[in-house]
């Protein structure tokens, strides 16, 4: 990766682990209480760092940290202090309930998306480029 796409990387990077941060610099404080999901969230943050440190190119941290925001917006792994909003959509008077969603999550994931969709297209070209090789 270059440098200007290490560096749209890392926007979505430090602001998800400053969000982690504060809410659980909140939850030490005694402000708040942690639910499961703020736990996990905790945990499964330490492997996008653990992959950024161990993959200088940053190839595995980015796959990594989709996922996360991904597990993020539908709270397998939550990074905000409350708990989503649940909705549904209504076709032809059948209502479908959605699964509750983190908004902030989902800005954070489309944020993550734009800023870094030219390294995950050229991401599948190589592994379709290698895969077509063997």
């Amino acid at each position: 990766m270059t440098r200007k796409r290490k560096i749209l990387f890392y926007i979505p990077l430090i602001i998800t682990g400053c969000m982690l941060a504060y809410i659980w610099f909140l939850f030490i404080s005694g402000k708040n209480n942690p639910y499961i999901t703020n736990y996990l969230g905790l945990i499964l943050f330490v492997p996008v760092l653990y992959l950024l440190y161990k993959d200088k190119t940053c190839k595995k941290a980015l796959l990594a940290l989709g996922v996360y925001l991904i597990l993020a917006t539908f709270y397998l792994a939550n990074i905000t202090i409350y708990m989503g909003v649940s909705m549904s959509i209504t076709l032809f008077g059948i209502e479908i309930p959605l699964p509750p969603m983190n908004f902030s999550a989902l800005l954070l994931l489309i944020l993550y998306f734009v800023l870094n969709i030219g390294t995950l297209i050229e991401l599948q070209l190589d592994y379709k480029e290698s895969k077509g090789k063997m």
